[in-house]
């Protein structure tokens, strides 16, 4: 194959990529896609700081909602006590945020901490769902994010990437058909 066929390919595969092609809601890839995220849909995760058995319960079923995805979108995320630059903590957000996603490395060797604010969440005006349902969601949106997907997706679609699921009205209890079809696009 030549150099000038080479190019030519992978212009192509750049071009479908850039469209969207299979992606979800036949959306152009800007529509979902974080570059902050993992360069992997397979990862372990560490509970890192104090958290007692109740809310690291509750950030587990989050966890486990990406697990349930596996066959649509091939997502493992196993947690370690061992060394892990990937975490997910409880602590104090800025007021109005109950979960943050904090990113360092390069796509391929991506740390990152996933902080959730426990009190925001117990406290929150909004949440007319259960704590438990909160902090799981709460857990798959910032996992969203480890996942390449960026917030408030241009799409009507139902995503758990919206800040704001069936109008504070409920919140999700698992990854949405957008989110499996977003993932399973970008790995």
């Amino acid at each position: 194959m030549t150099v000038r066929s080479r190019r030519a390919i992978a212009l192509a595969v750049v071009l479908l990529a850039l469209i969207g092609l299979g992606g979800p809601a036949r959306g152009a890839l800007s529509d979902y896609y974080l570059s902050a995220g993992s360069g992997t849909n397979v990862f372990a995760v560490r509970f890192a700081g104090t958290m007692n058995s109740t809310w690291r319960g509750f950030l587990q079923s989050g966890i486990s909602a990406w697990n349930s995805t596996y066959s649509q979108t091939g997502t493992l995320i196993s947690t370690t006590t061992g060394s892990t630059t990937k975490s997910l903590q409880l602590g104090a957000l800025p007021s109005g945020t109950i979960g943050r996603y904090q990113y360092g490395g390069t796509r391929a060797d991506r740390t990152f901490v996933i902080t959730v604010d426990a009190q925001q969440i117990i406290n929150s005006p909004q949440r007319v769902s259960s704590v438990a349902k909160w902090a799981k969601f709460t857990a798959m949106h910032e996992l969203g994010h480890a996942l390449s997907l960026k917030d408030n997706p241009s799409t009507s679609s139902a995503s758990i990437m919206k800040y704001k699921p069936m109008g504070w009205a409920g919140v999700y209890g698992s990854p949405r058909a957008y989110d499996k079809n977003a993932v399973a696009s970008i790995y």
